[in-house]
């Protein structure tokens, strides 16, 4: 077997090795912590998202935060498609998770 092939089979071992890895993996915020940083990084570096938020159940979200309103009463997400929602129906941005969605 020639080395280049070698080396893809490698490769791809330790591919399959690092998906196990992660899907069996979960990170949680502790109850000090919340999103609300994450959050204004993925805004301020216009990065993609991908949130689950809590509107009488789950719903996904992924796309860009076109503004971050913290004005009078709870800081609420303005969302691709003009969608606005409160940073407090947040429960998971980018695989972390609320440590109250934890079982998710």
């Amino acid at each position: 077997m020639s080395d280049v092939i070698t080396n893809f089979a490698q490769q791809a071992d330790n591919f399959k090795v690092f998906n196990f890895s992660v899907m069996d993996t979960r990170i949680t915020l502790n109850n000090k912590e919340s999103f609300f940083q994450i959050l204004k990084e993925l805004y301020t570096g216009q990065t993609k998202a991908s949130m689950l938020y809590d509107d009488g159940g789950l719903t996904r979200f992924e796309g860009l935060i076109l503004g971050i309103n913290e004005g009078t009463g709870q800081p609420s997400l303005q969302l691709e498609g003009g969608l606005e929602i409160p940073v407090s129906s947040v429960v998971a941005v980018n695989g972390i998770f609320s440590p109250d969605y934890c079982e998710c």
